[in-house]
């Protein structure tokens, strides 16, 4: 394989999640690193990717009304009374995750 990788892309290095997530498997850890599922996917899902990409479907979904319809099951689910506008966060990808958590503790703080 790698007399097959261009000048470049030998100079590239694995990502810090990357090298976390060898660390652990190494280490025989449990990785928090990266999701890794310890269970097969149902069908209707792996059918649903597949529909996905035969349609192109390939962008993070919208979240728009996602908010809503969550507080309304938790509290119908479990009684909770949950304000869709400031109990929730719902991001795209675990950097945006990390980031809106640092930035709202910066904020909280000063």
């Amino acid at each position: 394989m790698e007399e097959k990788l261009s000048s470049v892309a030998k100079t590239f290095t694995p990502s810090p999640i990357q090298e976390l997530s060898d660390l652990a498997q190494r280490c025989n850890a449990i990785n928090l690193a990266e999701g890794f599922p310890d269970f097969p996917a149902p069908p209707c899902i792996k059918q649903a990717a597949v529909s996905a990409i035969n349609n192109d479907f390939n962008q993070y979904r919208h979240v728009q009304g996602i908010c809503d319809q969550l507080a309304l099951k938790m509290n119908k689910m479990h009684g909770l009374n949950i304000d869709p506008l400031t109990d929730i966060a719902i991001c795209c990808g675990q950097t945006e995750a990390f980031a809106a958590t640092v930035f709202f503790h910066y904020r909280q703080r000063r």
